[in-house]
């Protein structure tokens, strides 16, 4: 956790979005957790034996301040 160094408030929210290869359909997700939480478990269920992509982005509460996106991996599920 890296609140209070710059613009890192422990109330910034993460954001999702995955792709599936297979079925070639993107799936976003906003403010799924804070910075404070940790951690985050993204249930990737309906996706069974399917690649998927995933990317990671923070979010200040008032929306003003976004980080650039991370991707984080690929997944077969």
């Amino acid at each position: 956790d890296n609140s209070g160094q710059s613009n890192a408030k422990d109330t910034d929210a993460l954001l999702l979005l995955t792709y599936n290869v297979q079925t070639q359909v993107f799936d976003y997700k906003q403010d799924v957790a804070t910075r404070a939480a940790g951690s985050y478990s993204l249930s990737l269920l309906g996706n069974a034996g399917q690649e998927v992509y995933v990317w990671v982005a923070i979010h200040a509460v008032d929306k003003l301040l976004v980080s650039t996106s991370s991707y984080v991996g690929s997944y077969t599920v």
